[in-house]
């Protein structure tokens, strides 16, 4: 019921805001796309078809882009299937799906990313999305694809223009326009396997002072059905090791309102964002299958204020940009299950933890591009992100955090906790930023150069309370970090291009990970974790072969340093990771066809072990595969389309430490020492039945083959990759 009325809520909302849009569609031009937009934003549509700006804040060709880019259209989203960011990335070169407890992650170029440790940053129309707690960037359908109009993709750094978490790579998600829309409300129901449901709403149109776009997505799966190991060594009546569901089951809902201003309010622009989800916790919070149900709920809002000088003459150009972001928990974790040791601790009535939260930040942007020539330019930009925490709504548990040794409450009760983050309660945290840019001219009509540097500071307050009170009073600290950029540009030929590239990158530990305390739900180590840096090395070639064929290849050389990741359930500095590799992609596009095709390779050069209790060091990339190799091909008319796109990878290896498990002795007995390389095949087909109706179905997993992502850590399992799913695919605009 009350899915039934959220979802006639927003169908409404799309409705009306259909009709206040009417008064502009009246109007009679003989270029259809007039009704919706003037003639200089049709020149910028046009222009942005096949441009980035995500490389250097100027919309520019992707071979003349200062980085390693790649664009995705909606188009290209809509024939492969995709549902998410993440099933995006996963075709890229290099990207690769990973998994950590409840989570599909991302990891790159032999780095492996966790539950944590997200190192991409999350970009909307150039407005960092980031998530507060742990900085992640939600590519999992939790932001859904219903309003992007195209990806925007670097794989490498770049935090010289965005700051921190810019280490693996950075998405641009560019937003639909009313004229995208062309007029309609579109609507979208996909219905599979799972009890899974996805539905999506999207609506936009104009008069003559603003635009809007209006979108609804939702979200529902069972997720897979099937029972693993667990982390807790527990044995069933005969003495072997049990095995527990998998609680894979996620719901999500998003809503995504933009509006743009015309005429007199041209340049100004809001959006607003709200997204709430649940998820499952697989096989427990932390690896520990629970014994009693629990409940896992995330909310975010954003908005985001926005003013773009429109005059396109001037040599001044202007952006201001305010973000209010509001990211909330409310998560009822049954940590451990009765009868077990955790940590050195007994806990016969197990342990069980609600805690309800939120974190709070403004963001802001001013940023000046003066044009110098017609090719080169200068940036100039200054941001700031002030963060606030003012205590928990709701922090209960079983058992009492705040004394030295954990014990159960008496007579098991839930009673309210210590604040969850109260290093930093009421002492709101700062960061604030400088960076500038330099496009030189086209020297000798061929060479171009772009030098970047960024000056990032995040100033602390915080209160010691992991001293004893008679020693707290407010102490300071404080992280500084540069972040140069030079890339060089060089056009052999009108379609051959050389790049060469070289930046640094960083990731501030985030606030989970520096203030977590009073709580099993956010582990921390204030006082030990130092922030992760990248340094990079790239030369890339770019051949424009044909009108239908371009060819990308690329040598990469990386330093990763610090990386922030779990040990035994505490957070720490495991590694540094020195890695070379090489990265090679085919894409065509013709009146009827289009695909890609991209292999990857990796190798481990060199390997520095920080956290020497729980990691040895290793002489091959582990974690990942050295060799990866994606394709997809597509066969469109204009009532019919069919893909199939595929995914391989080689075999993983295991780090030497976790083999051998500290808490079980037989762990190899359930999982190989070496993940076997996998071979996966989707397929994608619709066809329109009439005028705005299609109808179609996608099979994920054709071949329905038997695929595991590894588990780091000595666990007695590695987490099982999706089996034969499908969806049947209703769309229909009007």
């Amino acid at each position: 019921m009350e899915k039934t009325i959220v979802m006639r809520t927003y169908f409404l909302l799309c409705l009306l805001l259909y009709v206040f849009s009417l008064p502009a569609y009246a109007q009679v031009d003989e270029n259809p796309n007039a009704k919706k937009l003037g003639v200089e934003d049709l020149l910028q549509e046009n222009k942005e078809n096949d441009a980035v700006s995500v490389a250097s804040k100027s919309l520019l060709k992707i071979a003349q882009a200062p980085s390693v880019v790649s664009l995705v259209h909606k188009k290209q989203i809509e024939q492969y299937g995709f549902i998410s960011i993440n099933d995006v990335l996963y075709r890229q070169p290099s990207f690769l799906p990973t998994r950590d407890y409840d989570r599909r992650t991302v990891s790159a170029r032999g780095n492996f990313d966790g539950w944590n440790a997200n190192h991409i940053l999350l970009l909307v129309d150039g407005v960092p999305m980031n998530d507060i707690f742990l900085g992640t960037a939600f590519t999992s359908e939790v932001t859904p694809l219903v309003f992007t109009k195209s990806l925007e993709i670097i794989r490498g750094t770049g935090s010289a223009l965005y700051g921190s978490n810019a280490m693996n790579g950075v998405v641009n998600m560019r937003t639909l326009r009313p004229a995208d829309l062309q007029g309609n409300i579109e609507g979208r129901c996909r219905i599979g396997n799972n009890g899974t449901f996805i539905y999506d709403v999207v609506s936009g149109g104009s008069n003559q002072y603003a635009s809007f776009v209006l979108a609804f997505n939702r979200y529902s799966t069972q997720g897979e059905q099937f029972s693993m190991f667990d982390g807790s060594n527990r044995l069933d009546s005969v003495g072997k090791q049990r095995e527990y569901p998998f609680n894979d089951k996620r719901t999500s809902n998003y809503v995504f309102l933009k509006l743009e201003g015309r005429d007199i309010f041209k340049g100004f622009s809001f959006q607003f964002h709200n997204k709430q989800w649940s998820f499952g916790n697989g096989i427990g919070f932390f690896s520990y299958a629970p014994d009693q149900s629990e409940s896992m709920h995330n909310a975010r809002q954003l908005a985001v204020l926005r003013y773009n000088s429109p005059a396109k003459n001037k040599k001044i150009q202007q952006e201001y940009v305010v973000r209010y972001q509001k990211s909330e928990i409310d998560w009822n974790a049954r940590i451990m299950p009765d009868s077990l040791t955790f940590n050195g601790g007994q806990f016969p009535l197990g342990m069980t933890e609600h805690l309800k939260t939120n974190l709070q930040d403004v963001f802001t942007r001013a940023q000046w591009n003066y044009q110098v020539s017609e090719e080169s330019n200068i940036l100039l930009g200054v941001e700031n992100t002030l963060l606030s925490y003012k205590g928990d709504e709701a922090h209960y548990a079983n058992v009492n955090f705040s004394l030295d040794s954990i014990v159960t409450n008496p007579n098991n009760k839930m009673l309210a906790q210590n604040s969850s983050m109260a290093w930093i309660q009421n002492r709101p945290v700062l960061n604030t930023s400088i960076f500038v840019q330099y496009v030189s001219p086209r020297w000798f009509n061929r060479l171009q150069a772009t030098i970047g540097l960024r000056y990032d500071a995040q100033l602390l307050r915080y209160l010691p309370v992991d001293l004893p009170d008679s020693l707290q009073s407010v102490e300071r600290k404080s992280f500084h970090q540069f972040s140069p950029r030079l890339s060089l540009v060089f056009n052999a030929h009108e379609n051959l291009t050389f790049k060469a590239m070289a930046g640094k990158a960083f990731r501030t530990p985030s606030m989970g990970e520096l203030f977590g305390i009073n709580s099993y739900l956010f582990t921390s180590n204030f006082r030990g974790l130092k922030p992760e840096f990248i340094t990079s090395f790239e030369l890339q070639g770019d051949w424009h072969i044909n009108g239908a064929l371009t060819s990308r290849s690329n040598i990469f050389y990386t330093i990763f340093e610090n990386q922030i990741d779990y040990s035994d359930d505490i957070i720490r500095n495991l590694y540094t990771l020195n890695n070379a590799g090489f990265e090679s992609e085919l894409l065509f596009n013709s009146s009827h066809w289009s695909g890609f095709l991209n292999y990857s390779f990796v190798k481990l050069l060199r390997e520095t072990v920080q956290d020497t209790l729980f990691l040895t060091k290793s002489s091959r990339v582990t974690s990942l595969p050295t060799h990866s190799a994606k394709a997809g091909v597509s066969y469109h008319t204009k009532r019919f389309y069919v893909s199939l796109n595929m995914q391989y990878q080689n075999k993983v290896y295991r780090r030497s430490s976790d083999k051998s498990n500290y808490i079980y002795d037989n762990t190899y007995l359930y999982r190989p020492e070496v993940l076997p390389a996998w071979f996966r095949l989707d397929l994608k087909t619709n066809i329109t039945i009439s005028k705005g109706i299609e109808v179609g179905v996608w099979i994920n997993n054709v071949l329905n083959t038997k695929n595991y992502l590894i588990r780091r850590l000595p666990h007695a399992f590695d987490y099982r990759m999706d089996k034969r799913n499908f969806l049947m695919d209703l769309k229909f605009s009007f």
